[in-house]
């Protein structure tokens, strides 16, 4: 009962990172989030870590800056990020990185915004999630996958807010269940499946509110 199991654990993750070379088409709007060889593929060492004055205001950050964060040691979260600032504000792309230098995240900024991409990275590298941002809000499709890079599950968002047929597989790709979202409510059949394709369960929701359950066997037929 593999697809049953699946329902809990899935659940838990409605907002769940192609590489930086990546074109994503977001609902209408495309990115395209390759690095510049002089702007974004720079070293730590070259940070200037410099701040000047900007239309008569305080100091403003400006170019390449290496900034650390207090974790208290927590080697779960980013040690270190390089940043480039114009004027103050965040632009082009940003990585984190863990304290043993593994990148643990990169993201596309424009004007101190998050726009394109943002990719999460586990401890040995792997991607383990894509983002696509407007303005700060996440409005496209995120991505999250398995260890041996495998999709894991598709959620289409606008404003932060799932809007659309979620998806999830298993590790060979098949799918595993799907939850229609409109404007962030469980509304529609969700519905989960067996590895052999054939539906495991089926739970109708009218905005947010859950209603009838139908359960089936591995041959298709329902448990009464």
């Amino acid at each position: 009962m593999k697809a049953l199991s699946f329902i809990t654990y899935h659940s838990k993750f409605i907002i769940s990172i192609l590489s930086l070379f990546l074109t994503l088409n977001t609902f209408g709007q495309t990115y395209t989030c390759s690095t510049h060889p002089d702007r974004d593929n720079w070293d730590k060492a070259e940070a200037t870590n410099q701040a000047t004055t900007y239309l008569g205001s305080l100091w403003v950050k400006q170019g390449k800056w290496i900034e650390y964060f207090r974790n208290s040691g927590d080697t779960t979260q980013p040690f270190y990020r390089l940043a480039v600032y114009n004027n103050g504000a965040l632009t082009g792309l940003v990585r984190y990185y863990y304290a043993d230098g593994i990148m643990y995240e990169a993201d596309m900024y424009k004007n101190g915004l998050k726009n394109g991409i943002a990719s999460e990275y586990d401890f040995f590298g792997k991607l383990v999630k894509v983002t696509p941002y407007v303005n700060d809000t996440i409005t496209g499709i995120t991505k999250v996958y398995w260890d041996g890079g495998e999709l894991k599950s598709e959620t289409p968002l606008v404003n932060d807010t799932a809007n659309g047929l979620s998806k999830f597989y298993f590790p060979d790709g098949k799918l595993c269940g799907e939850i229609p979202f409109t404007h962030g409510q469980m509304n529609g059949v969700e519905k989960f499946y067996y590895e052999n394709g054939k539906v495991s369960a089926e739970v109708e929701y009218v905005n947010g509110i859950r209603g009838s359950t139908k359960k089936y066997y591995e041959n298709g037929n329902e448990i009464k």
